[in-house]
This record gives C-alpha cells, structure tokens and sequence, in this order.
C-alpha cells in the first residue's frame, strides 16, 4: 500500500521547485528573445523551457486541487507559489506557526493520496 502514496518529501520538493522552474522559463525566454542562438541549441532551450513551464503548471493544478478559499490553500500558495517562509504566513495569516504547519501537513498528506498527483509525480519509466 505504500507504493500507492507518493511521499510528502517527493510532493514538498515537486511544489517547493515552483519558484526555480519559473525563473529558469522566463530566463530561457529572455535569452531566445535577445539573443542570436544556433538553431540546435534554441531547439534545446525551447524544449527546456516547456518542461518548466509544464513542471509550473502541473503545481498550479495540484494545488487547484485544495478548496480555492481554504486555509490549505492559502498557506500552500504562499508557501510553494510565492515562496514565502512559514513564519512570513503564519503571520499574515493570523495564525501560528504551529498551526499552519500541521494545516500544511494534513493538506501534503491528502494531496499525497490524490490520484492525478500520483500520476503527475510517479516515476517515468524508461523505454
């Protein structure tokens, strides 16, 4: 049974790399906007950037997944979309520290068990 829940650590890392992927895309996107690129190096970077982009949406989806108005899911946006620090939101929020941590890990640990996560994180086989 325990092959069937993605880990929290992989689903934390996973939405955690939002803010990376993001940046990276939008440097990527820079740099073919600005620059003269060989064409078998802006195949490449073209590629790279869809993988972060898709990687930044596939977050987004996971976390569409929690009650939009929830406090789940305002602490997990603020945490993994904006990049913020848990005691930056348990501030904002109102709440503390230790309040919004065990909101945080009862709402990784549904989205463990959640199917599309399941998919969207399980390990590519290779063919």
């Amino acid at each position: 049974m325990q092959n069937d829940i993605v880990s929290a650590k992989v689903l934390r890392r996973y939405l955690k790399s939002f803010s990376l992927c993001q940046n990276q895309a939008a440097e990527i996107g820079r740099a073919l906007q600005e620059g003269e690129i060989i064409e078998s190096v802006r195949s490449a970077l073209v590629e790279s950037k869809k993988e972060f982009e898709l990687h930044c949406h596939n977050v987004q989806y996971i976390l569409g997944i929690l009650k939009s108005d929830s406090l789940e899911s305002r602490i997990l946006w603020k945490l993994y979309i904006y990049d913020q620090s848990m005691a930056e939101v348990a501030q904002q929020l109102g709440y503390s520290y230790g309040h919004c941590a065990n909101v945080e890990a009862a709402a990784i640990k549904r989205l463990c068990r959640h199917e599309m996560v399941k998919d969207l994180l399980k390990p590519k086989s290779k063919s």
